[in-house]
């Protein structure tokens, strides 16, 4: 057993010693929601949960930095896909680098093109808990989301399975900070679960784009409160 632990250790070592980019393929699962059966958004939450199956997203990374995004696909026909993705709480592209605790968070929407710079202070606690996801032995780990907006301060649980034999501290919607690659992320009922990974496999540039403006989470809160109010005084 000894014998078969250092193998796998050697090999982990090997191939995370290698110039190259790795890639790992998530899909989308929106589970059941009561808060939502009678809202005014309980037509587009049962979108949302009936098209998540048509949703993909890929982790690139290698051994500096990471990049979390959508796989923008055309789906035909009545699946339409954008409910299911606001819902995912995936907003944009995630960037981050192995030794930093800064998530740039790039978002191309009404207000432009910008990037918000976040600090991930995401406290996590390990448990024994395991499981196997797509062959690889996981760990599960918690942390305490809060979030706070005007209707008040709300706390969530967020769950994440890492696989230390895959040793990336990186994860979906720039989460890490763990012993190894987060191959499932739970928040809420909404799961984002690996179901293909390519290890050392492509060629692809992981890097921040030059041509966007780096702001704050309070100078993006700004940004929107002005623009809300520039199309209020518009409508006038």
């Amino acid at each position: 057993m000894k014998k078969i632990t250092l193998i796998l250790f050697l090999y982990s070592i090997l191939m995370f010693g290698q110039d190259k980019t790795s890639r790992v393929e998530y899909s989308l699962i929106v589970g059941e929601d009561s808060k939502f059966d009678n809202s005014p958004v309980a037509e587009y939450y049962k979108e949302a949960r009936k098209n998540a199956k048509y949703v993909t997203f890929f982790l690139d990374f290698n051994d500096t930095a990471m990049l979390f995004y959508e796989n923008k696909k055309m789906i035909s026909g009545e699946n339409n896909t954008n409910f299911s993705s606001a819902f995912s709480g995936v907003d944009g592209k995630y960037y981050k680098e192995k030794k930093s605790n800064i998530i740039f968070n790039e978002i191309n929407n009404h207000i432009g093109h910008i990037i918000l710079k976040k600090i991930d202070d995401t406290k996590w606690i390990l448990t024994k808990e395991s499981k196997k996801i797509q062959g690889y032995l996981c760990y599960k780990a918690t942390t305490v989301s809060t979030v706070k907006n005007s209707a008040g301060t709300f706390k969530r649980t967020i769950i994440a399975w890492y696989c230390p034999t895959i040793p990336a501290s990186f994860g979906p919607k720039g989460y890490g900070g763990l012993p190894g690659l987060i191959l499932e992320l739970q928040d809420r009922n909404i799961i984002i679960g690996a179901t293909k990974i390519e290890l050392k496999t492509k060629d692809a540039k992981i890097e921040i784009p030059k041509n966007a403006k780096i702001v704050t989470e309070e100078e993006y809160k700004k940004l929107i409160t002005d623009f809300a109010k520039k199309i209020e005084d518009e409508s006038k």
